[in-house]
């Protein structure tokens, strides 16, 4: 009796009064799987631990996990969650907790796919369900079983590959105006993602240093060096102060400007310039692939964007043949060194008569 581990997480076995709990401490962590199964047992002796869940809806986890998820996510994160929140209470709503299948869950795949929902849309909607349903079971105390563990989620083929060429470039900035000029040319050449440049403020723009400091996903923070352009840009900016705002890009309130609005007058002027299927987060990967087509490295990339996980990054790999040459060129100096070597110990070579 006790903790073992199974593969990279922690396991717990435990009887008592001829009951047996055996389950997950989801840990790889000894210390942290030893306080969890403390705590653990302390519940199984006290007898809290095999009292009935309480007995609520999917409808009301929804809320629950939404309510709690807002105090520490962007709001462009709140917006997704919501839609995501949507569907999943539509289908599943009136249902208890206890009640939703590993079955059902694949059927909700089935009934989105028939619904023409791509791969990564599904998984997103899945992935908020389970994640609602291990707070429920870890947090909540609500239910002891997440139906969704056991789904394998599909994998995502429908990666975007879309850059601007050289002339695209021109012909969108003929027809981009006002301050969505500067933010979709700072974008090109940081990299930023749509709310990281909404977002940014004087205090983190750093004229001396050639630098911006903005914070991404998760809260990460990561500074960015600027190109000549970019420093130009954010320059001509800092010049000018709303009196109500201290953001760089604010709209004429003082205010955030509308990620809707932003993206309405992009996707008008990209498609009056004869872009087709091309999105404001485009822009990043331009910014992404013109560097890896100059030989960048992945590493430098993955820094730049704000990437985890290099992984994230290989989408721009087979952008870098460039990058890579001088790997190879390395044969040519060693056959070379060999070639040289190989003639010294042979002699000289005499003509035969």
């Amino acid at each position: 009796m006790g903790i073992y581990k199974k593969g990279n997480v922690y396991w717990m076995i435990k009887q008592y009064n001829g009951k047996k709990v055996e389950r997950t401490l989801d840990t790889g962590i000894k210390r942290v799987a030893e306080e969890r199964y403390s705590k653990i047992v302390s519940e199984i002796i006290g007898g809290s631990y095999f009292q009935k869940p309480k007995e609520f809806t999917i409808s009301y986890l929804m809320e629950k996990y939404a309510e709690d998820r807002a105090t520490t996510k962007a709001s462009n994160t709140l917006a997704r969650d919501r839609s995501l929140r949507e569907h999943i209470t539509n289908y599943f709503g009136s249902y208890l907790l206890a009640e939703v299948t590993s079955e059902m869950v694949s059927d909700y795949r089935r009934k989105r796919y028939a619904e023409k929902k791509t791969v990564a849309t599904v998984n997103r909607e899945l992935a908020f369900l389970r994640n609602a349903y291990n707070i429920a079971i870890r947090h909540y105390k609500w239910c002891y079983v997440n139906p969704v563990s056991s789904v394998k989620f599909d994998r995502e083929r429908n990666q975007r590959d879309r850059w601007l060429t050289s002339e695209q470039e021109t012909n969108l900035f003929s027809h981009l105006k006002g301050r969505l000029v500067d933010i979709v040319r700072l974008v090109l050449n940081t990299g930023l993602r749509q709310d990281e440049a909404l977002s940014l403020i004087r205090s983190n723009v750093d004229l001396f240093r050639k630098t911006i400091t903005v914070k991404g996903k998760g809260d990460k923070v990561r500074t960015i060096p600027l190109n000549v352009v970019a420093l130009d840009i954010l320059k001509t900016r800092m010049k000018t102060h709303h009196i109500h705002s201290e953001l760089v890009f604010p709209s004429a309130t003082g205010t955030k400007i509308m990620r809707q609005r932003l993206v309405r007058a992009f996707t008008k002027a990209a498609k009056d310039s004869g872009l087709q299927d091309f999105h404001f987060h485009d822009l990043r990967h331009t910014f992404a692939t013109r560097l890896a087509q100059a030989g960048v490295d992945l590493y430098k990339i993955a820094k730049l964007l704000g990437h985890s996980d290099v992984s994230t990054t290989q989408r721009y790999a087979h952008h870098c043949p460039e990058s890579l040459r001088s790997s190879v060129d390395v044969l040519t100096e060693y056959y070379n060194s060999t070639t040289v070597e190989s003639n010294a110990e042979e002699g000289p070579v005499h003509a035969s008569a």
